[in-house]
């Protein structure tokens, strides 16, 4: 570990796949338990050498988009004020691999697993290029289309959300929005969150223009200006890239075809698929509404924002005049990735983990290999307060992967609580011998036996949950010392990382250890590196906690 980051900190790091069900999809693929593969597709393999070095070799001598994105990218990057980071320099090479990830445009940033996400991207970046001797560039894929604008108006504040609503008109298309009236909810968030008043100042300063501008500056201030290079794909130069695709989806309705043998696979083994495919999966884009194209019965197409087309004909020939309009849905987009830029891999949660193992059809129709899936890593951050609160309630940093009801029943199995294991035993034995002398006085008696038996069993239970209890009473504080940190852990019942933002969770950590740790993004960054070691990659839950006094 880095010296400079060893003083005051823990880092322990735990394979998240087996902390899930079973039967959850993403263990079902990662342990290779998934039904057997189509006749003409096969499903992702999990993150490993072979399968990085094999996604390197499949691009070579495809066509390399490199001048075109270093292009539109840093008119985007000065349409944003923001400057170019050093890093995006490398997509001019055709040996250039990228390595992506995504998420949407939320409020500062949003909760902190967009962090890990891109943080995810990063690690695996440099290890990969450091392993070939070649660019390997982190990219953020802005999802500057998505219209669901509920799903990212609001921050938690510690206590509640709290939600922007906007001042001009909320659009589908939510890159398109302006920010106006977001620096004064980002400042109320901040003063209910603790949030530093430096860290605030730069977000509201960010928040101008449009909201994929603002997401473009918070990623930045995250991460620094040359980690990471922010693509928005609301791009007409980028569409036309994806034009010909967006064609056959029209004409021959490539991905409903492709994807409903995979679903029927899923299906069959017991899985719901994470996306319902339709039979057209574009969005029209118009006048900053965002609507579903869909059949209209009569061998046309329509759009609930009013858009028709006569015919499939007359779809595909507006899709090719004006690309820009047209926008993929979720099963489609990371097609439009995929062809855009030199993917060796996909960096994201488990539901796009779930998307991803719904396309390997779509990828062997259209000849392009499917990036490599890499579930993201996790964190738990435990300020100095929250650290010493786990230890005096003698939790251990692996029991932060499990519900607090275990945490309850570990604090019950630490005390030396009466036992009546002895008690029942000698029960046992005596209703035993009785059913034996009884039963040779009269056999119809022996369910009384039984009976009376079993009543005294059921006594000796609840006085088991009675001297449980009297033991929680006993030990309250200690109870409330779990409380207060399955708060922290699980706000409002949820997993920190899908509710704190990363700034909040950097304000806690800097204001509890006053200057006697790192701060938590360079921990976190060493973190990551630290637990990937290889690039047989496995994703990790990492419990960064500040110790000492």
């Amino acid at each position: 570990m880095n010296k400079t980051l060893e003083v005051g900190t823990s880092m322990r790091h735990f394979a998240l796949m087996y902390s899930l069900p079973g039967q959850h999809l993403a263990r079902v693929w990662w342990e290779g338990r998934l039904p057997e593969s189509g006749p003409n597709w096969t499903w992702p393999h999990r993150p490993g050498v072979a399968q990085f070095e094999a996604q390197k070799a499949s691009l070579v001598g495809r066509e390399h988009h490199g001048e075109l994105l270093m292009e539109r990218l840093k008119g985007q990057y000065a349409d944003a004020g923001v400057s170019v980071p050093a890093v995006l320099g490398k997509l001019g090479s055709s040996s250039a691999r990228t390595v992506t990830t995504g998420h949407q445009l939320c409020i500062a940033g949003g909760p902190a697993f967009t962090f890990y996400k891109i943080q995810t991207a990063i690690t695996l970046a440099r290890q990969l290029e450091a392993r070939w001797g070649s660019p390997v560039v982190p990219v953020f894929w802005l999802a500057s289309e998505d219209h669901d604008f509920e799903e990212i108006s609001a921050l938690w504040s510690g206590k509640e959300w709290l939600t922007w609503h906007p001042d001009g008109p909320i659009g589908d298309a939510v890159g398109r929005m302006s920010t106006a009236g977001l620096p004064h909810v980002l400042k109320g968030w901040a003063e209910a969150a603790e949030v530093t008043e430096e860290t605030v100042s730069g977000l509201m300063a960010d928040a101008e223009g449009s909201l994929s501008q603002a997401m473009r500056r918070w990623v930045h201030r995250m991460f620094g200006p040359d980690q990471i290079v922010v693509l928005d794909s609301d791009d007409a130069a980028f569409k036309a890239v994806f034009r010909d695709i967006m064609v056959r989806e029209v004409s021959e309705g490539l991905v409903h075809t492709a994807v409903s043998h995979c679903n029927a696979a899923l299906s069959d083994a017991g899985f719901t698929p994470q996306v319902h495919v339709r039979d057209c999966n574009l969005f029209h884009l118009d006048q900053g509404q965002r609507r579903r194209i869909e059949g209209d019965g009569e061998g046309g197409w329509r759009a609930a924002n009013g858009a028709h087309w006569s015919s499939t004909a007359s779809l595909c020939a507006d899709v090719v005049a004006e690309p820009e309009k047209f926008s993929p849905n979720a099963l489609l987009r990371p097609v439009y990735q995929s062809v855009l830029l030199p993917d060796v891999a996909m960096v994201g949660g488990l539901a796009e983990i779930a998307y991803g193992m719904q396309l390997p059809g779509v990828y062997h129709q259209l000849g392009v290999s499917q990036p490599v899936l890499v579930p993201r890593d996790g964190a738990v951050v435990l300020p100095r307060r929250q650290g010493r609160l786990m230890e005096k309630a003698g939790l251990s940093d692996e029991m932060m992967l499990r519900p607090m009801q275990e945490w309850t029943k570990a604090l019950v199995s630490q005390a030396e609580l009466p036992d009546s294991t002895a008690w029942r035993e000698s029960l046992k034995a005596q209703a035993d011998a009785a059913q034996a002398q009884i039963g040779q006085l009269d056999r119809s008696l022996e369910g009384s036996v039984q009976a009376a038996a079993s009543k005294m069993t059921n006594l000796l239970d609840r006085l088991d949950q009675q001297v449980v209890r009297a033991y929680k009473r006993k030990e309250a504080q200690s109870l409330t010392r779990l409380e207060k940190m399955d708060q922290w852990v699980r706000p409002g019942g949820k997993p920190q990382e899908r509710v704190c933002s990363t700034f909040q969770l950097a304000a806690a950590w800097e204001m509890q250890s006053a200057g006697a740790t790192a701060p938590l993004g360079e921990i976190l960054e060493e973190a990551f590196e630290q637990g990937h070691k290889s690039l047989d990659w496995c994703p990790l839950l990492h419990v960064i906690r500040a110790v000492g006094p």
